[in-house]
Formats: structure tokens, C-alpha cells, sequence
């Protein structure tokens, strides 16, 4: 892709810059909350900062952009699954409950995964490489649900970043601070894998056999254990996605009072 997708904190819109040429593109003019790209880089889903918050979705290439829902719910935090099909988004149903509802972009059916107190802290949640499962911290636990609904089970205690999976299914990645573990996604004891200073509250990526995580710019850490390694030149960014071959990152670079989403070539 040769499009960034830039935002602000506050009074902003988002804006598609051409990273070979320079020039500008306004391609969302009200602030947003957040966004994310697909798997693909071309579409992106974004809450617009207003009290009744509902998720929308536009393209890079000028596709308008239009609401996922009409309903009298708000919608935040939307991630993609791998093969682009499904969102999993936080959505808050009454006053003190929120749910985790997934939306199939194919049959434009939405279902409820399971209901939370919307007074946690409620990470941006995130799909297992099948789509089956579901992982999402909830006042600093860490939990697992099918995607299908059921009963969650709590993983591990003490994280305070939205988890990752490993590419097989078997493993998550989290951060507990300046501390990045691994857990069993059925449950057991954390595996330490590196303390890193700067370390960001934000999503992480595992590829292969590495875990890409936001830590004074992007930091690589071996799946196994050992020694980080510095990826791109950011001075400071959080790690928000991957494409579907895996091959490019996407980063909030974070500059000044704005945010810079990012695509980073692994090689």
C-alpha cells in the first residue's frame, strides 16, 4: 500500500497521505475515536467521537463512508478477523453493560459473544486464527470465549494489554506493564519472555515466531525468549495490526499531539 491513514487525539479528522508523493487525501473529516484497517489495507472501520458512537466503514480508494449499524446502541473498538469476513466490537447495550458482538460482513448479521460490565477495563478484542475464539481483557484478566458464545474462561490474571494469538491457535501473547508474557489459551501458567522498558498498552502481532509489541518504537521479541530487536525507525508507536500474509505492519506512530497509522515492511 502506499497510503498512511493519519488522525489526531482530539478536533481531527482522518486523512490518507501518499507516502510517495506527499500529497494529502481528507478521507473522514469528523474526529474519530479509533480505526482500524483490514487485513487487506483498503478498508477502514472508525467510531466518530460522538456520544451515541456507531462503528462505519470507508475504503481508501474513495468508497464513502457508511454506518455497519442502525440501531440505538454504541459501538467502539472493532478489529478484523484474518480472512477480512468478521468484526468483533465492544457494544454497549444499557446503562453498566456492554457486549461483545460479532458482525458478518457477508450474510450483515450481527451476534452477541458474550455480556460484560461496561465499567472494566474492556481491551479491544481480538479473533483467533480460525475465527472460532475469541481473547479480550476484562479488569485486567485475560479471557478466552468461542466465537459462537458459551461460557468465557479467565486464562490468566494481571495483564493490562489486549492479547495476541500465536499463528497455530495455541498461545497468546499479552503485556503486564513493562513485562511481555505468554500464556496456553486454555489456561495455565505465563511464560516470561522479555521486560521492556516504554512499553505501550496496545495491541501485539505474532508472526512465525515472533511477536511484534509497541516498546520505544516496535520491538521484535523471539516467541521462545531472548533478546528484543528494533523494527522501523519510530520513536514511539503501538503495534494495531498485520496483513493478511503477514508480511506488513500496521503501526500508530505516535508524533507530537498526533497519531500516524503506519505500514511497516517487516524486511
Amino acid at each position: 500500500s502506499r497510503h498512511v491513514l493519519l488522525s489526531s487525539f482530539v478536533g481531527h479528522g482522518l486523512v490518507a497521505l501518499d507516502i510517495e508523493s506527499g500529497e494529502r487525501r481528507l478521507v473522514e473529516p469528523r474526529p474519530a475515536l479509533g480505526a482500524d484497517l483490514s487485513p487487506d489495507g483498503r478498508r477502514i472501520v472508525f467510531s466518530p467521537a460522538d456520544i451515541d458512537s456507531n462503528i462505519e466503514e470507508f475504503g481508501l480508494d474513495g468508497l464513502p463512508a457508511k454506518p455497519l449499524f442502525n440501531d440505538r446502541f454504541a459501538e467502539q473498538a472493532a478489529s478484523w478477523s484474518k480472512d477480512g469476513r468478521y468484526l468483533v466490537l465492544r457494544r454497549y447495550v444499557s446503562v453498566g453493560e456492554a457486549e461483545l458482538a460479532i458482525f458478518d460482513r457477508t450474510t450483515q448479521s450481527t451476534s452477541a459473544a458474550v455480556r460484560l460490565p461496561a465499567f472494566g477495563i474492556i481491551s479491544v478484542p481480538v479473533f483467533s486464527p480460525d475465527a472460532k475464539r475469541l481473547a479480550y481483557l476484562n479488569d485486567r484478566k485475560l479471557w478466552v470465549i468461542l466465537a459462537a458464545g458459551g461460557i468465557a474462561v479467565e486464562v490468566t490474571a494481571n495483564a493490562n494489554s489486549s492479547p495476541c494469538w500465536s499463528p497455530d491457535g495455541a498461545w497468546l501473547a499479552f503485556g503486564t506493564g513493562s513485562q511481555w508474557m505468554k500464556v496456553p489459551a486454555s489456561g495455565g501458567t505465563p511464560v516470561p519472555l522479555v521486560e521492556l522498558e516504554s512499553a505501550r498498552v496496545g495491541l501485539c502481532q505474532w508472526i512465525g515466531d515472533s511477536i511484534y509489541v509497541g516498546a520505544d518504537g516496535v520491538q521484535q521479541i523471539p516467541a521462545a525468549g531472548g533478546k528484543p530487536k528494533k523494527v522501523g525507525d519510530f520513536t514511539d508507536g503501538a503495534v494495531w495490526g498485520a496483513s493478511n500474509d503477514g508480511a506488513t505492519l500496521h503501526v500508530l506512530a505516535v508524533n507530537g499531539v498526533r497519531n500516524q497509522l503506519s505500514f511497516v515492511d517487516r524486511a
